[in-house]
C-alpha cells in the first residue's frame, strides 16, 4: 500500500526533471510513509505518441480539413485552424516516425548528432501542430498549454475537462484513473511548478475529487505558492473547488504532517503552511478559509 501519490502534471520541461517531488518523497519516507512519484508529462507524451493514437490523430485532422475545404469562406479562427492543418499534414507525418524521433532524443549518442536532433524536433513540432489543430483552440507544444491567465475564468478552465479541448483527458481516463483506483492512496499531491501546468493541475484535481471523493487532493509547487497569495477570496474559493488543500512554500514538513493527519483519520486543521476549506456546521453551506502559516 502507498500512502501518497505525487503527480507532476503536463505540460512542462521533459528534458530536465524537477527535484521538488523527489524531495517530498524522500522526507516523507524518512517519516515512515510510502510515496510514489509520477511525471505525467512524460507518461502522457508516450501515450499520445503511440502509433495508433497518431493514426487516429491524422484521420481526425483529415476530416476537419475536409470540412473546412467544403466551405466557401473561412472566418479568422478557421483560417488559423486551416494553417495548422496545412503545415501539419503537409509533412506527411507517419506514425512510426514520431516514435523514431522520440527514440533519438532518448539516445545518449544520437542525441548529440545535430542533424538528427533537428529532424527529431521538427517531427515533434509537426505532431504538436496536428494535436493543436484537432483540439483547437487549445494551442499546444511539447512544453506549453493554455494558462489560466489566457483563459481568464474558471468556467473556461474547467471546459478543459473534455477531450474535445484537452488531449490529455484520454490518458487520464484510460491510464491514470484506473491505476489510482488500484493503488487507492489516502493522499494525492499535484505539483504546479510552471504556469503551463496550471490548467492541467486544476482539471486533474477537479476530476480526481469527482471520481475519488474519499482521497485527499492537495496541491503545491513554486508557481502555485506565489499565485495563490495574490488571489482574492472569490478566486481562492473557485480554486479550492479543484483541491482539498494547498501547501504554500517549502513543502517537506507540511506534506508529511498532512499525510500523518489524513492516514490516521484526523482532520488537517493544524498543519502549518496549509490552506483549506472546512465546513463550520454540517448543515450549513457557509464555508471558511483557514490559513496556517
Amino acid at each position: 500500500m502507498i500512502h501518497a501519490l505525487l503527480l507532476q502534471p503536463p505540460a512542462g520541461d521533459l528534458t530536465g526533471p524537477y527535484p521538488a517531488l523527489p524531495y517530498l518523497k524522500s522526507y516523507a519516507e524518512e517519516q515512515g510513509y510510502k510515496v510514489l512519484v509520477r511525471d505525467l508529462g512524460i507518461e502522457a507524451f508516450c501515450f499520445l505518441t503511440r502509433e495508433d493514437r497518431i493514426e487516429s490523430l491524422r484521420d481526425r485532422a483529415k476530416a476537419i480539413r475536409g470540412q473546412l475545404e467544403r466551405k466557401g469562406f473561412l472566418e479568422p479562427d478557421e483560417q488559423i485552424l486551416y494553417e495548422l492543418l496545412l503545415t501539419g499534414m503537409g509533412v506527411g507525418l507517419e506514425p512510426h516516425l514520431v516514435g523514431k524521433a522520440f527514440a533519438i532524443l532518448k539516445d545518449e549518442k544520437r542525441f548529440y548528432d545535430y542533424r538528427r536532433y533537428k529532424e527529431s524536433c521538427h517531427l515533434l513540432n509537426v505532431f504538436y501542430r496536428l494535436l493543436s489543430a484537432v483540439h483547437y483552440p487549445s494551442m499546444l507544444t511539447i512544453s506549453e498549454y493554455p494558462t489560466v491567465q489566457a483563459l481568464q475564468t474558471m468556467e473556461r478552465v474547467l471546459k478543459h475537462r473534455t477531450p474535445t479541448l484537452n488531449p490529455f483527458i484520454d490518458y487520464y481516463e484510460e491510464v491514470l484513473f484506473p491505476q489510482v483506483a488500484d493503488e487507492d492512496p489516502p493522499v494525492i499531491g499535484i505539483s504546479m511548478v510552471f504556469a503551463s501546468q496550471c490548467v492541467q493541475a486544476l482539471v486533474l484535481g477537479s476530476l480526481l475529487k469527482e471520481r475519488f471523493p474519499h482521497i485527499h487532493v492537495t496541491m503545491g509547487g513554486a508557481y502555485l505558492s506565489q499565485w495563490v497569495m495574490l488571489m482574492g477570496e472569490g478566486q481562492l474559493r473557485e480554486f479550492l473547488a479543484c483541491t482539498d488543500s494547498v501547501v504554500c512554500g517549502e513543502g517537506e514538513k507540511p506534506f508529511s504532517y498532512l499525510l500523518g493527519r489524513v492516514v490516521h483519520g484526523h482532520t488537517p486543521d493544524d498543519v502549518p503552511n496549509l490552506i483549506l476549506i472546512t465546513r463550520i456546521l454540517p448543515s450549513s453551506l457557509h464555508q471558511t478559509i483557514r490559513i496556517w502559516i
